[in-house]
């Protein structure tokens, strides 16, 4: 502005004849140039500390140029807008340096215009004013500019320890996160490090679509506390291994209303709640808990649901192993518009090709070398399962593990559970049967372990395990019998043919027989009791669903008896039965074989 200004004032002085062209060329090219270097300068590197010396050197020149040729006293106020910047710079070397500059030429100049004759003793005041004028606000600025350098020191220190108290503080409150999480995941058994690991995914996913640094920790953090609502499940639910009962699974979808809540106070992340509240909602909005779809949903809350998601899939739990890479990388795939959002799924498998979420402490490898190698024995975290495995034991189950690492290796299976839980899951299992059907009747067997969760207590999950996979290889063993792998603890069972209650229990205590045979060969596994239920095609009809009900329903029959047991589904016009003659009488003639 000063330089318009400028300007424009010796143009008007051409336009009145005080000014010749050639002097006005002059003063705009000793002008506009230095100040077209300081706007270079300060667009090449405007934090450049040597930028204040550009334009100091720049007006220095202009400056100097009007001091020698105007024509009144006044001009030695051009140094004065000058001096104002460099106040903003509180640089007092660069003011001293400056102040001194301004100081003799000034002198030589009323020097020269008092040999001149311009200036005399009587005419003299003006020039005494003006180098007064100088001398006074040059010191002043100095003064002012070192007042300033001690105060900013002063608030430097003050703000490095008002920044070392906060990441303290900081440091106490992650702590305090990690610690809340690490006691959710207590809680549940199977998921040791589950929220540390769900964190770490989403903080990366949260960088591979763009978002700073600081933006990707606040996710990280509060993914971390994004299951605290489970502290109010009761751990029975939680650690259950069999299927939820529809009121249990109530319970379960209350834990992201329980988290916003407890929540909802905490100021320092205004955001921790929207993960607890909604990373259980789907893209397509069947999610919990209001159904939110698409970007309804909170971007927070999409990637925590992706991570999570991963996580549940890669993690082990007590009825399966983790899933492989390559199932993983189909499920996101399959699920993207449905329950995922699609950039964020693409995002994450983009992470898995590359490799970045390898190496992470996941802790659910920790001891998890069997004694096959690692190939056939699925061990889970949560509990030791080593504690009360003694030497006999583990003995048994390394015999028991060769031999089931045997069968594997005659039948080319790479693992007998795994493929039942990811090749034949029971959207294909209900295609094959539903095929089979098609053709002829037939029987759909449920086999469920009584108090599978306490064998795993007791003996370790390496235990189970094996008593999972003799149950596996029993059922893969039986002539023309198709199987799938239902529950943690439980297995579905199909064989075409079967049309009667009679034929229906035969096969079952074939393959009670041949398991409790099996069982006998490993005292911690002697003992281990069995509950069956079926339903009949030519009672149920042709319909898959209809029989799994059934089966089902049988289910609750056989635990009801006492466990142990077998039902067989029948049905009666619009009112359901079950046979209980029938499911007393072989609950009779087990429990005197036991």
């Amino acid at each position: 502005m000063i330089v318009i200004i400028l300007l424009a004032a010796y143009l008007l002085e051409v336009l009145k004849g005080s000014r010749t062209v050639s002097y006005s060329i002059t003063f705009t090219l000793l002008t506009v140039i230095p100040f077209l270097v300081s706007v270079f300068a300060y667009r090449k590197a405007p934090d450049s500390p040597r930028l204040k010396y550009y334009v100091g050197l720049g007006y220095l020149v202009m400056y100097l140029f009007v001091l020698i040729t105007g024509n009144t006293i006044l001009v030695f106020t051009y140094i004065f807008p000058l001096l104002s910047l460099l106040i903003l710079y509180h640089d007092r070397k660069l003011i001293f340096v400056m102040g001194l500059i301004a100081l003799v030429v000034n002198l030589v100049v009323i020097m020269t215009s008092r040999i001149g004759g311009e200036i005399t003793l009587e005419n003299s005041r003006d020039a005494e004013i003006m180098i007064a004028l100088i001398v006074l606000v040059f010191t002043f600025s100095y003064s002012a500019s070192e007042l300033y350098e001690e105060i900013s020191n002063a608030n430097d220190a003050f703000n490095e320890e008002l920044e070392k108290k906060t990441s303290q503080l900081s440091d106490m409150t992650m702590q305090t996160i990690t610690t809340i999480a690490n006691t959710i995941d207590a809680k549940d058994g199977y998921t040791e490090g589950h929220s540390a690991r769900v964190a770490q995914y989403s903080r990366l996913l949260a960088k591979k679509l763009g978002k700073s640094d600081e933006e990707a920790e606040e996710i990280y953090n509060i993914a971390l506390l994004h299951d605290i609502g489970k502290i109010g499940v009761p751990d029975s639910i939680l650690n259950k291994p069999g299927k939820l009962t529809e009121e249990e699974f109530n319970m379960i979808k209350q834990h992201p209303m329980i988290g916003a809540k407890i929540l909802n106070d905490v100021k320092s992340y205004p955001s921790l709640q929207t993960g607890a509240k909604y990373h259980h909602e789907r893209y397509d909005g069947r999610g919990y808990p209001e159904g939110l779809s698409g970007t309804e949903i909170p971007e927070i809350a999409r990637i925590i649901c992706v991570a999570d998601s991963f996580d549940a899939m890669h993690s082990n739990r007590v009825y399966r192993r983790h899933f492989t890479k390559e199932y993983i990388r189909s499920e996101l795939e399959h699920c993207q518009g449905t329950q995922f959002d699609p950039e964020i799924a693409k995002a994450m498998l983009e992470l898995i090709d590359e490799g970045a979420l390898e190496g992470i402490d996941t802790r659910r490898e920790e001891n998890f070398e069997s004694p096959d190698g690692g190939r056939g024995m699925a061990q889970f975290s949560g509990i030791d399962r080593r504690s009360h495995e003694t030497p006999e034991i583990q003995k048994e189950l390394e015999a028991v593990s060769n031999h089931i690492r045997d069968y594997l290796v005659q039948t080319d299976e790479k693992d007998l559970l795994d493929t039942l839980a990811e090749e034949n899951r029971i959207q294909d299992f209900e295609m094959k049967a539903g095929e089979l059907l098609q053709a002829d009747d037939g029987c759909l067997i449920l086999l469920d372990i009584d108090q599978f969760s306490n064998l795993n207590h007791k003996y370790g999950f390496l235990c189970g395990d094996v008593c999972l996979r003799m149950i596996a290889e029993t059922l893969l063993g039986c002539e023309n019998m198709l199987v799938c792998r239902y529950e943690g603890d439980s297995f579905l069972a199909f064989r075409q043919g079967t049309k009667t209650s009679e034929e229906a229990v035969s096969l079952i205590d074939g393959i009670r027989n041949e398991l409790d045979r099996k069982f006998d060969q490993v005292d911690a596994l002697r003992g281990i009791t069995l509950s069956f239920a079926a339903a009949l095609s030519t009672v149920c009809g042709r319909r898959f669903a209809r029989m799994l009900s059934g089966c089902e329903k049988a289910m609750i029959a056989a635990k009801k008896y006492g466990k142990n047991g077998t039902v067989i589904y029948k049905e009666y016009g619009d009112e359901d039965i079950f046979d209980t003659q029938q499911c007393q009488y072989i609950i009779i003639i087990h429990v005197i074989k036991f």
